[in-house]
């Protein structure tokens, strides 16, 4: 895998997980740092690098060049983007799977207290149990449940029986529960309710640890960002500030790239039309000044186009008629639980409907119901 996002300083190129608890430099090298408590939003057109950015960190890849290190006992942990999988395994025990480095810490020390422990083994008990204290890993369970009250999940249930909604917020709580270090989020509001979005938004403005997320949602984006770190065609920029500073700021430093590009091509024309005159380009005293030409038909050549604005260009079918859909009475349900009841619309062409309301209760259904994948039950 070509990870562009590295390429900022082809001479030191380093990510590092530092003692603070995130990213920091290492010997003023670093290409990427997050100081604790942090909050900072990692934005870039699709396909530039950010899921693969939270790769890197977590290890899952490794760079092609550069450098990433971690503090030992630095807890990471993340949200995927993509739906947890329905399976047959209790709401519970998928989020206390999120404790498993917790756990290990535990184990390792219940291990080492049978031991007939030396001066130095002493020390290192002393150690673990400072850093099990540090990460509050005494009471597991009581975390777990805290959890799951906080975001009203329920417990008694399996994955295979939530909805797309509910198995979010199971993942967004495997991800909360460990109380990491580093807390990464991949497109957190996706498939959340209005109230649990609310919900996430607050628990991170509080959070003590750092997040680093990726999101579309420009207003969730809006009011947790401290910093943006921006992936555009390879590198790496840091904005600090809200999204509103970073919109102000990067036309600005648009408009600055282009008057100093057109600077440059200017300059690159003179020297072409210099060195094509000939003899006079060869002399002796003016081999620095070839040398300079070579140097900057290289950095024209490594020179990446901005991304152009999207065009986006719908043909229009042939307008067959006003009436798309018409649903009388259409009711469904799972089992004994009725989820949609004698529900009756008419949508016409031309109008944009919002459909609304918590996780599981019914919205994808309907849609289904809607689009004859999934046969209604009518009363």
């Amino acid at each position: 895998v070509k990870v562009k996002v590295l390429d900022i300083d082809r001479e030191r190129q380093r990510i590092s997980l530092g003692r603070r608890a995130v990213l920091m430099p290492v010997d003023g090298g670093a290409e990427l740092s997050i100081e604790a408590g942090e909050r900072v939003c990692l934005i870039g057109r699709n396909g530039a690098g950010k899921s693969t950015t939270f790769k890197l960190i977590t290890g899952q890849l490794e760079p092609d060049r550069g450098e990433i290190t971690a503090r030992q006992d630095l807890i990471v942990s993340q949200l995927e983007q993509t739906l947890p999988e329905a399976l047959d395994l209790p709401v519970t025990d998928v989020i206390r799977s999120g404790l498993t480095q917790i756990e290990a810490l535990l184990d390792e020390y219940a291990r080492k207290s049978k031991l007939d422990l030396d001066k130095h083994g002493l020390r290192e008990l002393e150690e673990l149990h400072a850093k099990i204290d540090t990460h509050d890993g005494w009471h597991l369970d009581q975390r777990v449940e805290t959890t799951i009250t906080d975001l009203k999940l329920p417990a008694d249930k399996k994955m295979n029986e939530l909805s797309g909604g509910w198995r979010r917020r199971v993942a967004l709580a495997k991800a909360l529960v460990q109380k990491p270090d580093l807390l990464l989020l991949d497109e957190p509001t996706n498939h959340l309710d209005i109230a649990t979005i609310r919900w996430l938004e607050d628990r991170i403005y509080g959070y003590d640890g750092a997040v680093m997320f990726i999101t579309h949602d420009r207003a969730f984006l809006q009011r947790l960002a401290t910093r943006i770190v921006e992936i555009d065609r390879g590198k790496l920029t840091s904005w600090p500030g809200d999204y509103a500073n970073f919109l102000r700021r990067k036309e600005k430093a648009l408009e600055d790239e282009i008057v100093a590009e057109d600077k440059f091509d200017k300059k690159l024309a003179e020297e072409e039309a210099w060195i094509r005159q000939g003899i006079k380009a060869r002399r002796k005293r003016n081999e620095g000044r070839v040398r300079a030409l070579m140097k900057m038909r290289e950095e024209f050549e490594e020179r990446i186009a901005r991304e152009s604005k999207a065009r986006i260009h719908i043909e229009e079918a042939e307008q067959s008629g006003r009436k798309v859909i018409r649903a009388r009475n259409v009711s469904y349900s799972y089992g004994d639980e009725t989820v949609i009841s004698n529900f009756s619309a008419k949508i016409m062409r031309g109008d944009r409907i919002g459909l609304i309301g918590n996780n599981g209760v019914g919205k994808t259904t309907l849609l289904l119901s809607l689009i004859h994948i999934s046969e209604p039950t009518r009363h």
